[in-house]
Parts: C-alpha cells; sequence; structure tokens
C-alpha cells in the first residue's frame, strides 16, 4: 500500500508543472516589470507590473507574477528600470 501510495504521489508531482504551462494562454507580446498606469476610471498605478497583448489588442494588465502565469510569449519586453 506504502508503494502505491508512493507512486501516484510521484506521478502527480511529475504531471504538476506540465497541467500549469499547458493552461498559458499564448500572446503576441509580454511587456515585464515596468510601472504601469491605467487610463481607466482609477488611475491605477502597478508597479512591477506587465501588460499582454494579443493582434492589436491588450489583454491583461496587471502584477508581473500572475500575468507570468496566465500568458505565455515568445516575444517580451523587459521594462524594469526604464
Amino acid at each position: 500500500m506504502e508503494k502505491l501510495l508512493l507512486l501516484v504521489f510521484i506521478f502527480a508531482a511529475l504531471a504538476l508543472p506540465q497541467t500549469a504551462t499547458a493552461q498559458r494562454e499564448t500572446v503576441d507580446l509580454i511587456v515585464l516589470g515596468g510601472t504601469i498606469v491605467t487610463m481607466d476610471a482609477e488611475k491605477r498605478v502597478i508597479k512591477n507590473g506587465s501588460i499582454a497583448v494579443k493582434g492589436d489588442s491588450i489583454v491583461a494588465v496587471g502584477k508581473s507574477g500572475p500575468i507570468s502565469k496566465k500568458y505565455k510569449s515568445r516575444r517580451k519586453v523587459y521594462a524594469r528600470n526604464k
């Protein structure tokens, strides 16, 4: 029984990173790590923010961590200290 439980645990641990990667949406461009000032009603200022762009549309704006977890792109611009 212990061997079976260990085998299940190992399988789950190996499958977890693939599942997380598979769920990321592909976009054309991600701008990472900059300070973003939104032009919405709240005029939010997001430090260490990111923007995900697909085609000619901004699809997401927010903190870099959550954007990087939700989206992937071959083209990235690192905006830190710029």
